[in-house]
């Protein structure tokens, strides 16, 4: 009996009075004079995260407001809120003042906050809700190959389709609502970045890389800029500049397909280096997506019968190249391997392993990488000979044919090379006569300095394999750290495109650009002919 009292008539109302209690205790807090007893950080820059603690803020925000001096914080910017703390994300500020809290119990004394100039400063600076933002960087100041710590917010999980762009000639945009040019920035290939979480990125800077603006992109958009300045890596770009009009076709016939096929090209677009800039792009076709330096096109639904094309123009701007370093500024060793692991090892048309004995024995006990380079760059010349119309091309018989042509030149010093512990890569693209009567498939190789970033070595034309091209006692244009302005790159290193599916049929070949993939025939496409054109070059 007494236990059928407590349930239905004792419990109830000890129930009740609990929960009026806690009612009056909220009332009378939320009636109770906010106060702030600290802030952290103290000093703080627009979208830094800060912690407002104290007490009588509060369980819930209502209609209560934070300000920053005279101007109330949006709902957006109100991150989290309880009695004792808030958490707010700090907007464009013009300079340190207080702030306050003010609740239906009044307001609170203002606690100061100071506004520290960011290092390096933004080009722009705004925050928007949702979007990447930048609020720090290790350095202002950086050389290439040099690692670059961004801390921010809202910088996404995993890489994913985001990505870093490096400033190559852009400046911001003058409104942060704006979105920056692409075509005026180089995008950080995915063998450079070191870690990336949601507040912090790091990557290793591309020798691409200008001074000027970086960005964050996601999928939510692009972040607020942060500046940079780029130490020079020890080239000169001499005033010998030539502006080119560049154009590439493919011509697509005699197809044979039934419904649900697709062709996807994957086409080589001119390659971001020092001495050579995209200044404008035209293509009769949009592209469907760009992997790194590769635009990627589809066409789907080919009829049978019919003809179909592509043709893009460039205009450019190719200048002579001479890099002046010395072996004393270069360090033995490198700070960056984890970058540069890609560059070291066997893949296609490289043979690190097969020729590291041969590597050995020439640089002997050398430790620096640019005497090492430069001593295997006298052993190529010395060993081989120019050949473009019978060359070897099988790379177990170079040591004993001594002959080869562009390619071969270029694959044997990058082998030896990372045979050597030097990161190394070959350079596909055109040489282009000073008439422009001339324009060659050419190859030449690119090693990586410590301290300096990517060093180019054309070792087959500083051997004569473009003499019938030039004037009789000419120099060659291309040599040890030389360059002329007749160098058009579309691949530096192995461009790998992602495919669209493992059923398809794929075909790459040898051309002015090395690339795992030019072709992916989709379904029902059995058959049809394509012809790459070659490259059409008119001077302005």
């Amino acid at each position: 009996m007494k236990r059928r009292v407590f349930l239905y008539h004792i419990l109830p109302v000890g129930i009740y009075v609990c929960l009026l209690l806690l009612f009056l205790l909220s009332l009378s807090v939320s009636k109770r004079q906010p106060q702030i007893l600290f802030i952290s950080p103290e000093e703080i820059r627009s979208g830094d995260l800060m912690v407002i603690s104290g007490q009588n803020f509060g369980m819930t925000r209502s209609k209560s407001k934070v300000w920053l001096n005279k101007s109330p914080l949006s709902s957006s910017a109100v991150e989290f809120w309880s009695d004792s703390t808030i958490k707010i994300r700090i907007p464009p500020l013009s300079g340190s003042g207080l702030i306050y809290v003010e609740t239906s119990g009044g307001r609170s004394r203002g606690t100061l906050y100071i506004l520290s100039e960011r290092l390096p400063d933004r080009s722009t600076g705004a925050f928007i809700p949702g979007k990447p933002y930048l609020s720090r960087i290790n350095n202002s100041r950086f050389k290439p190959g040099e690692l670059v710590i961004l801390s921010g917010d809202k910088l996404g999980q995993r890489q994913k389709n985001s990505t870093i762009l490096v400033n190559l000639s852009g400046k911001a945009p003058e409104s942060v609502l704006d979105s920056p040019d692409e075509s005026q920035y180089f995008t950080v290939p995915a063998e450079n970045f070191s870690n990336w979480t949601d507040s912090s990125i790091s990557f290793y800077l591309p020798e691409e890389a200008r001074s000027g603006p970086v960005y964050v992109r996601t999928q939510a958009g692009y972040s607020n800029s942060v500046e940079i300045e780029v130490e020079p890596s020890g080239y000169i770009e001499k005033r010998s500049r030539r502006v080119l009009n560049i154009s590439q076709s493919v011509k697509i016939d005699r197809v044979g397909a039934l419904p649900g096929n697709s062709l996807v090209l994957w086409v080589p677009s001119p390659s971001p280096r020092p001495g050579q800039n995209v200044l404008k792009t035209e293509s009769s076709l949009d592209p469907l997506r760009l992997d790194h330096n590769l635009q990627v096109y589809q066409l789907t639904e080919l009829a049978s019968g019919h003809e179909y094309s592509l043709d893009l123009n460039y205009k450019l701007s190719l200048s002579q190249l001479e890099y002046i370093i010395d072996k004393e500024d270069v360090p033995d060793h490198y700070d960056n391997l984890e970058m540069m692991e890609p560059f070291l090892r066997d893949e296609k048309d490289i043979f690190a392993t097969y020729f590291k004995r041969t590597s050995m024995a020439v640089y002997k006990r050398e430790k620096n990488p640019y005497a090492k380079a430069s001593l295997l760059y006298d052993y190529v010349l010395w060993k081989m000979h120019p050949d473009s119309g019978n060359p070897e091309i099988d790379h177990t018989k170079w040591l004993t044919s001594r002959k080869t042509d562009s390619f071969g030149y270029a694959s044997f010093f990058t082998s030896l090379c990372r045979g050597a512990g030097i990161p190394a890569r070959i350079v596909s693209g055109v040489w282009i006569s000073a008439d422009i009567a001339d324009v060659v498939t050419h190859y030449w190789s690119e090693i990586y300095l410590p301290g300096s970033g990517w060093f180019p070595v054309d070792t087959a034309a500083a051997d004569g394999a473009l003499s019938a091209y030039l004037a009789e006692e000419a120099d060659p244009p291309g040599s040890w750290g030389s360059l002329d302005n007749g160098y058009l790159a579309f691949s530096r290193g192995l461009q790998r495109g992602f495919v669209f599916t493992e059923e398809s049929k794929r075909i790459d070949f040898r051309s002015y650009s090395q690339q795992n993939i030019f072709e992916e025939w989709i379904g029902n496409l059995e058959s049809c002919s394509i012809q790459w054109g070659n490259i059409a070059v008119i001077e302005e």
